[in-house]
C-alpha cells in the first residue's frame, strides 16, 4: 500500500510517450559509431524515437499541442530569468497556460515571452510574503532588480509593456492563501 509520507514508487514512465526502451543490451556497443545491425548511429537512432514519441517526427503532430508545448519552455525561460519560487513557478505557469495569447499579441509589439515576464510580475506581486514586484508605472528605483535587468535588456516600448501588464493584471485569477487564517481561526 502507498504511504503518503513516502515518495510516491513510479512504476511507469511518466510520459504520453508510447515506445518504451528498456535497459542496456550487453552486446550493444552504445558508444560504438552504429547499432548491431548497422542500420544507422545510436544517436540518430534514439533522437528518432523520442521525436516519435513527442510527435514531432512528422507532419501528424498536433500544431496546437506542439505551440503549447513551445510557449511553456519559453514561459521557464522568463520564469528562470526572474528566480521565482519553485511554487511561484508552478502558480504562474498554470497562469501562462491559460493565456488567449493570439488576442495579447500585436505584429510589433506584445509577444509570448512579454506576455510570460507580466505573468511572473503578476504572481508576485499578489504574494504579499515576497517584497518582489516590478510594476510599469513605478520608478525604476523601486523595481525589483532582476524584472528591471531583464526589460532594459529586451526591445519591448513602453506603451506594449504597460498594455501587457495590464491584460496579465485582468488575466491572473490566483490570489495567495492566507496561512494565519488557517493557523489562527
Amino acid at each position: 500500500m502507498y504511504d503518503e509520507s513516502q515518495p510516491e514508487p513510479v512504476i511507469e514512465p511518466e510520459t504520453e510517450n508510447e515506445t518504451k526502451i528498456h535497459g542496456y543490451d550487453a552486446d550493444a556497443n552504445y558508444h560504438g559509431e552504429y547499432r548491431l545491425d548497422k542500420s544507422r548511429k545510436f544517436k540518430n537512432h534514439f533522437d528518432r524515437l523520442s521525436k516519435h514519441n513527442r510527435g514531432l517526427n512528422g507532419k501528424w503532430f498536433d500544431q496546437a499541442k506542439k505551440r503549447e508545448v513551445e510557449n511553456l519552455a519559453i514561459f521557464d525561460i522568463a520564469a528562470s530569468r526572474v528566480e521565482l519560487t519553485v511554487y511561484h513557478h508552478k502558480v504562474a505557469r498554470q497562469e501562462f497556460s491559460r493565456v488567449p495569447l493570439s488576442k495579447w499579441s500585436s505584429p510589433n509589439g506584445i509577444d509570448t515571452f512579454l506576455s510570460a515576464i507580466m505573468i511572473c510580475a503578476i504572481i508576485l506581486k499578489k504574494d504579499p510574503r515576497f517584497s518582489r514586484e516590478y510594476n510599469t508605472d513605478r520608478k525604476d528605483e523601486s523595481q525589483d532588480e532582476l524584472f528591471l535587468e531583464l526589460m532594459q535588456g529586451l526591445p519591448y516600448r513602453k506603451k506594449d509593456v504597460r498594455s501587457c501588464y495590464q491584460k496579465a493584471l485582468r488575466h491572473v485569477r490566483w490570489e495567495p492563501v492566507d496561512w494565519n487564517e488557517y493557523i489562527n481561526p
